[in-house]
């Protein structure tokens, strides 16, 4: 892992609490990473290797598509907010 996102996350993870921000980590070699912030409160999800775990990829699949599909309704609730029907 590199030192600039080592520093990056720990960084954002200092700054924001675990309920605004949350990590979902995903390595494709040896785990480096998501070993030093598997025990953050951010992280939602770590997987060590995506080679070796397909059962994790399907869990990052599925964060993922639970967040841009919460994304897409909160979008859609403010846009019906700035533009009531007449």
């Amino acid at each position: 892992m590199t030192y600039a996102l080592d520093g990056l996350l720990t960084g954002l993870a200092a700054r924001y609490s675990p309920d605004r921000l949350q990590f979902v980590l995903a390595d494709y070699r040896g785990g480096a990473m998501s070993a030093r912030f598997a025990n953050f409160p951010h992280t939602a999800v770590s997987i060590p290797s995506l080679n070796d775990d397909s059962e994790g990829l399907a869990t990052l699949c599925d964060i993922i598509e639970s967040e841009l599909d919460r994304r897409a309704k909160q979008i859609i609730g403010e846009c019906v907010a700035l533009y009531p029907i007449f």
